[in-house]
């Protein structure tokens, strides 16, 4: 913007002019004064035009229309856009904003203008190049000399980067948090008196009581009981104190529990160096000083036993010659003390040991104490026997002169070990192949079979592992499933249905339940020639067979062979491969059981459905006949009804009457027999149209009643519509028709339960004794007598098929006068298997009536 200089103008003075001198003479002192108001002036503006190119926030001058009237050039810097672009435009046209913040800014200084005080607060500002920047605007009024607004000067400072820093400080305090909270130990901030000012979620866990915004001293709130005063030996109060890093053991009671809680308190130091707060990192370690105290207590119960044992203790020279050894040593490893003096140290270390013993005693050597040394020595007979101990060095002069040893026998300890090892093993094994046979199904029994005897074979260290089933007759014998070790061939091709006279010895003793271990097949008596040479032509040197029993009988039997070495079985070892066949015998029985079970089903299924063809070809070939005796009996009444006696027409009326129930009967044995045979695929269907449709079938009915039908918005389902039509039909056919006093009340709703819908039919009618809550879904059976309601006994019953069909169930809440409530449930996301009995689907049969 250009401004008018401020400099005095200097003009001339008039020549031969008495009245020019004299008005110079008036006017001289004035005309000093205006020349230094004009250069206060141009120093007034001179400043002002400094301080508003200066200032490091943008300023904008605006008159009372809200056009711009002047414009720093901080305004370039943030923006991209020169004074010159933007002075003379309106605050509504402004290119740096968006429309809508155009519009609030124009409205807000509008409304400013006006004298409402209105503050614009932060603006987004878009500059040339396409940055987004915030402005946090401070405006200020302008008045003129009467008083009145003439405009505003608006004071912008960019705060984006304050916003970013700010954002960036609220993301890292939610990750502070996320990681606080979910950290595995306690933490909590303490303030300097002591109080609570903040928790952690596992905190909030341990004390739930403890309220953060009531701000709770520590000592109280973190102790049961609570205290007064804070605890003597507090890490936190120390950390207080000095300002250094204090930590702490406390008792405290979490959920009724003693818990043993460890304490770091680390203080945080304001910018003069004070401690402003303390952070608690607190760590439940209960179960470690548990442990803890278990394993002192196994210790001193060690070292009391240790201390009370024959240890062996030696002395070796740095050479490694023997220098002294106690009577327990030589007992141990059977020498005498003359053969001991002559030893030297590698003479009795076990080969397997050299390399470990070397090292240990080159630490001896430097001077280091060795604690808890394992080593395997050789006794004199060749025995491995394993010491366990502890070695130091005796030092003279600087010079070792000999080391010491402390040792005690752990032979049968670690025997014990490896047995323990061993069973344990073994019964993993037991739990493995158990939770194998029990978690599968029939289909996978192969797969896990030939997994297990894997896993049996591997243990066991064998070379082959195999399952044998006897025929029914037990003549026969075949291979079902082996394992063999990397290197074995397998036998299983050659022995399938081999006569099980061929291998007598053996079989004999399987099929009474006996096993038959054999560790050195060579020295098989003479009367299992026959298996001795089968067996050592296959190269098998040990075998163990265990027989598979259930129920005294002998199924089969599971087998090891050894073929690179021969091979004895512990005891231990036959009772847990025993269980572990029994396992196998308890699945081949289930495996056996469930396929019977599944061609019972199936023969089932076939017998299930040529009933149904049965019952619905007898019905259909009884409606000829009894129409053709309905038809003559009508015809008889017709033509002979003046002619007849009364008692004549009564018999008449009822074989008519007779007739007509049959033929009604038929007809309802044809819609029970047709929801297994005739039904559709379930597909998603509109429950409430279902029930639109049904309504309309009993609109005559429903209005001959009075009756009232309100439901819910009902859901989609899998179902059969013209089967779900028929459901709902009988049961509001129902629901009228056993209507007490009143007009019939009826409401239809549904429930989403379990991944089903669940339907409820309520009304206000006669209700239903709950005794009957079997007999009423049973085809044909009736709680009324015909002269009270009409009706053959079968809704009901279809309803039940048709709910069963789709995979529900039916039942009902009743009390006698207080109407009824039925409950059936259909699939809500996927259609059940369906059990049709014939092929193409088929329409439903028309509903029926009522059940009683």
């Amino acid at each position: 913007m250009k401004h008018r200089s401020s400099k005095p103008v200097r003009r001339g003075r008039p020549a031969n002019s008495a009245e020019a001198e004299a008005a110079s003479a008036v006017t001289a002192r004035p005309a000093a004064g205006a020349e230094l108001m004009d250069e206060a002036l141009h120093d007034a503006r001179a400043r002002y035009r400094a301080v508003f190119e200066h200032v490091g926030q943008t300023i904008t001058v605006t008159d009372r229309h809200g056009t711009l009237l002047d414009v720093n050039g901080r305004a370039f810097d943030i923006l991209g856009y020169r004074p010159e672009e933007l002075i003379g435009r309106n605050l509504a046209t402004l290119p740096v904003m968006s429309v809508k913040a155009r519009l609030k800014l124009a409205r807000t200084f509008l409304a400013r203008m006006a004298g409402r005080n209105l503050s614009y607060d932060e603006v987004e500002f878009t500059s040339r190049t396409g940055d987004v920047r915030v402005g946090r605007i401070v405006p200020k009024l302008l008045r003129d000399k009467h008083g009145r607004i003439s405009g505003e000067v608006a004071i912008i400072a960019d705060v984006t980067e304050e916003k970013r820093a700010a954002a960036a400080l609220r993301e890292s305090e939610e990750r502070y948090r996320a990681v606080v909270d979910n950290v595995g130990i306690g933490i909590s901030l303490i303030g300097p008196d002591m109080r609570v000012l903040q928790l952690n979620r596992r905190m909030r866990e341990w004390y739930p009581g403890v309220v953060e915004n009531e701000r709770p001293f520590c000592y109280r709130a973190f102790r049961d009981p609570p205290r007064d005063t804070p605890c003597p030996d507090c890490a936190t109060r120390c950390a207080f104190e000095d300002g250094k890093v204090h930590e702490g053991e406390v008792e405290s009671l979490v959920g009724g529990r003693s818990r043993t809680h460890r304490v770091v308190a680390s203080p945080i130091l304001d910018r003069q160096g004070w401690v402003a707060a303390v952070i608690e990192m607190v760590e439940d370690i209960t179960e470690r000083r548990e442990t803890e105290e278990a394993l002192r207590e196994s210790e001193e119960r060690y070292r009391e036993l240790f201390e009370n044992t024959r240890d062996l203790v030696q002395s070796v020279r740095p050479d490694g010659g023997i220098d002294f050894v106690n009577q327990a040593w030589l007992d141990t490893l059977g020498y005498t003390e003359q053969e001991a003096a002559g030893l030297k140290l590698w003479d009795i270390i076990h080969p397997d040991s050299v390399a470990h013993c070397a090292e240990v005693f080159g630490r001896v050597l430097q001077g280091e104490r060795v604690e808890r040394v394992e080593a395997e020595f050789r006794a004199k007979d060749g025995r491995r026997v394993v010491l366990e101990g502890s070695a130091s060095a005796k030092f003279e002069d600087g010079k070792c002169v000999r080391t010491r040893a402390l040792f005690h026998d752990i032979t049968e300890r670690k025997r014990a070990e490896e047995a323990l090892r061993h069973r344990l093993g073994l019964e993993q094994l037991f739990a493995d192949v158990s939770s194998r046979f029990v978690s599968n199904d029939i289909g996978s029994w192969d797969e896990s079979a030939e997994e297990a005897l894997a896993e049996i074979g591997e243990f066991a260290g064998v070379d082959r592992c195999y399952l044998f089933r006897f025929s029914a007759d037990n003549a026969w014998m075949t291979n079902t499933h082996e394992w063999c070790a990397p290197g074995i061939e397998s036998q299983k091709e050659q022995l399938q249905q081999v006569p099980v006279s061929e291998f007598e010895w053996l079989a004999s003793r399987l099929r009474v339940g006996q096993m038959a271990c054999v560790p050195s097949v060579r020295e098989m008596p003479m009367e299992a020639r026959l298996e001795r040479s089968w067996l050592i032509e296959h190269g098998i040197r040990s075998l163990l067979l265990l027989p598979l029993r259930v129920g005294g009988r002998t199924l089969g039997f599971i087998g090891f062979d050894s073929c690179r070495v021969e091979k004895r079985w512990s005891d231990d070892d036959i009772i847990l491969l025993r269980t572990i066949g029994e396992v196998l015998a308890g699945a081949l029985a289930r495996r056996e059981a469930e396929e019977a079970l599944a061609a019972r089903g199936a023969e089932l299924e076939r017998s299930n459905r040529e009933l149904e063809e049965f019952a619905y070809v007898a019905s259909h070939d009884l409606q000829e006949p009894l129409r053709m005796v309905g038809s003559y009996t009508e015809l008889l009444a017709r033509r002979y009804r003046d002619r007849l006696d009364e008692e004549a027409n009564e018999f008449i009326a009822y074989a008519v009457d007779g007739v007509q129930r049959m033929q009604g009967l038929i007809n309802d044995l044809l819609t029970y027999s047709r929801v297994g045979s005739r039904g559709r695929e379930p597909e998603p269907t509109d429950s409430n149209a279902v029930l639109a449709r049904a309504l309309k079938n009993l609109e005559l009915a429903i209005e001959d009643a009075g009756a009232e039908v309100e439901h819910d918005d009902l859901p989609e389902v899998m179902a059969d519509p013209r089967q779900f039509e028929q459901l709902l039909q009988n049961l509001l056919g129902n629901a009228v028709k056993y209507r007490g006093s009143e007009p019939p009340r009826i409401r239809v709703a549904a429930e989403r339960r379990n991944g089903c819908w669940e339907f409820s039919v309520r009304d206000n009618g006669i209700g239903i004794d709950p005794s009957y809550a079997e007999r009423v879904f049973v085809v044909f059976q009736r709680l009324h007598g015909r002269d009270e309601y009409q009706g053959n006994g079968i809704g009901l019953s279809v309803c039940k098929r048709i709910v069963e069909r789709h995979g529900g169930r039916i039942w009902f809440e009743s009390e006698p006068g207080q109407g009824t409530t039925f409950h059936f449930t259909l699939p809500a996301d996927r259609a059940p298997k369906t059990d049709h009995a014939t092929g193409g689907p088929e329409a439903a049969p028309a509903p029926t009536g009522g059940n009683n």
